[in-house]
C-alpha cells in the first residue's frame, strides 16, 4: 500500500538515515551520561552478561518531571528548542494532545475569561477546554466568560466575536484566540499575522497557536510555500527577503517572522507528524512555563519522555535546520505542486462527465483533500483506492460537516511522481464511473 495518509511528511519516522543518526548519538548520550554503576548484580545466568544498575536510567524515565522524572537531558532540549523557537524558555510534554489538554484546562477561568476558538480547530483543544475551570455548556448569571468560536480562518468573524466579549468583559477579564497555523483537515494556513495584529490593538488578549502541521514543513527558509500560486487561483506573495528566521522547519510563525510578537502567548510544537517521534513542546516567556509547571496538571502527574525519545526529538530538529532539511522541503513542496497541477487538469480534460464537483481544497500544505460529498460515496471511492493500492482514508460526517466529507492525501517526501500521477489517474478514472452510475 502507497503511503498516502500518514501525517510522516518529511519521512522520518521510516528513514534509515534517521535512525542511524539517532543510534549514534543515544549511545554518545550513554558513553558520557551513564558511566556511574551503583550496583553489580549478585543474579548471574549461565551464560548470560553481568548485569549493572546504573545511577542514571537507560530507558525509562521512571516518575514525573517534578520527582525522579526530571534530567540534565530534558533541561538541555528544552533549551536547545527555546533558542531555535526564538523563544524565552519552553515546557516538554508527552504530546500534542497532552499539552493542549494542559494549556487550555489550566489558562482560562471561564467564569471571567473568553477563550476565542477557530471552528475547526482539533479536538485536544476543545477538550482542554471543557476541563478549564469554569467551564458550562450553558450560560449562567455567575459566568461572564466562556467559549466562543468564529468562522474558520475569517478575520471578520474573529473582529465581531471578539466586540461581543468585550462587551461581556470585566477589569479581570482576559480573552484568548485559539488558532491553528496548519488545519489537519483542510490543510490551510491560518492568518497568523492578521490574527496577530488584531489582537495588538486590543487589551488582554493573547494568541495561543497549534504549530502541530506547521513544524518541520514550513520555516524561514520556505516561507513562500504557504500560498497557492497562481496557477491554481491566488496571487498572494510573500517577500522572504524581509523574514528573520535562520532556521528551516520551524512553522509558520517561525516562517512569518511572528515569534516575538507581543500578543503570541504560546505555541505548541508537535512531534509525532513531521518530526517521526513523540512529543511536544510549548514555546512561550519564562514566567508562563513556570505556571505551567506548576498548575498543568497532564505536566505534573505525567511520567516524562524517557531519554531515547529526548535524543529521537534533538536529533530530529538537528534535520529541521539541516541542508538535508531544506532540500527534503523543497522536494515535498514539488510534489505538493505536481499533485494539485495534475488533478486540476485531469478534472478539467473530464469536465463533462461531471454533474459534481470534485473540488480540491485550497491548500498549499502537504494535506491534500477531494471534496465527495456523502459518507457512503466518500468510503465507496476510498476502498477502490486501496484495492489499487493507494493507501487513503474517507474523512465522514460528523469528523467534518455534512457534506464536507472528503478524500484526505497526504504527500510525503517519499512518495514518487509516478505514485502520485498514478494516484490522480485512477481517482479521476473512478470518479469518472461514479458519476456514469446517476
Amino acid at each position: 500500500m502507497i503511503d498516502f495518509c500518514s501525517n510522516d511528511y518529511l519521512g522520518l519516522a521510516r528513514s534509515t538515515r534517521q535512525w542511524s543518526i539517532v543510534d549514534e548519538m543515544y549511545r554518545e548520550h550513554m558513553k558520557y551520561s551513564h558511566a556511574d554503576v551503583i550496583v553489580e548484580d549478585d543474579y548471574v545466568e549461565n551464560g548470560s552478561q553481568r548485569n549493572y544498575y546504573l545511577k542514571e536510567p537507560l530507558l525509562g524515565a521512571t516518575g514525573s518531571r517534578l520527582l525522579s522524572g526530571d534530567t540534565v537531558l530534558a533541561h538541555e532540549i528544552e533549551a536547545y528548542l527555546a533558542r531555535l523557537h526564538n523563544r524565552e524558555s519552553s515546557l516538554l510534554f508527552n504530546s500534542g494532545y497532552d499539552a493542549n489538554m494542559a494549556l487550555l484546562s489550566c489558562l482560562p477561568n471561564l467564569k471571567t475569561d473568553f477563550v476565542v476558538m477557530d471552528e475547526l480547530c482539533h479536538n485536544s483543544l476543545q477538550m482542554g477546554i471543557r476541563m478549564a475551570r469554569g467551564y458550562t455548556q450553558q450560560s449562567t448569571k455567575s459566568h461572564i466568560g466562556g467559549l466562543f468560536k468564529f468562522r474558520h480562518n475569517s478575520i471578520e468573524s474573529l473582529k465581531e466575536v471578539i466586540e461581543n466579549c468585550q462587551r461581556r468583559c470585566n477589569k479581570s477579564s482576559h480573552i484568548f484566540i485559539v488558532v491553528e497555523s496548519v488545519y489537519s483537515m483542510e490543510g490551510d494556513v491560518a492568518p497568523l499575522t492578521d490574527i496577530l495584529s488584531l489582537a495588538s490593538t486590543m487589551k488582554n488578549l493573547n494568541v495561543i497557536v497549534d504549530e502541530a502541521h506547521g513544524l518541520g514543513v514550513y520555516g524561514g527558509s520556505n516561507p513562500s510555500d504557504m500560498f497557492l500560486n497562481e496557477e491554481n487561483g491566488d496571487t498572494r506573495s510573500i517577500d522572504c527577503q524581509k523574514q528573520k528566521c535562520k532556521y528551516g522547519g520551524m512553522g509558520v510563525i517561525a516562517a512569518l517572522g511572528l515569534e516575538q510578537h507581543p500578543s503570541l502567548l504560546c505555541s505548541i510544537h508537535t512531534f509525532g507528524k513531521a518530526a517521526g517521534c513523540h512529543g511536544a513542546v510549548v514555546c512561550m516567556k519564562q514566567h508562563v512555563k513556570t505556571y505551567f509547571v506548576n498548575y498543568a496538571r497532564p505536566f505534573i502527574y505525567s511520567t516524562s519522555l524517557d531519554p531515547h525519545s529526548l535524543i529521537c526529538i534533538q536529533a530530529s530538529y538537528q534535520y529541521f535546520i539541516s541542508e538535508k532539511g531544506n532540500c527534503d522541503r523543497f522536494k515535498l513542496f514539488h510534489l505538493v505542486r505536481i499533485f494539485r497541477g495534475s488533478y486540476v487538469a485531469r478534472m478539467r480534460q473530464h469536465a463533462s462527465h461531471f454533474k459534481c464537483k470534485y473540488n480540491l481544497f485550497p491548500s498549499p500544505s502537504p494535506i491534500q483533500s477531494v471534496l465527495i460529498p456523502g459518507n457512503e460515496k466518500c468510503k465507496r471511492i476510498s476502498k477502490e483506492l486501496n484495492k489499487l493500492g493507494f493507501g487513503v482514508y474517507p474523512i465522514r460526517a460528523p469528523t467534518v460537516p455534512a457534506r464536507k466529507e472528503r478524500i484526505r492525501i497526504i504527500i510525503h517526501v517519499y512518495n514518487t511522481e509516478e505514485d502520485i500521477l498514478n494516484l490522480v489517474t485512477h481517482l479521476v478514472s473512478i470518479l469518472t464511473i461514479e458519476e456514469s452510475k446517476l
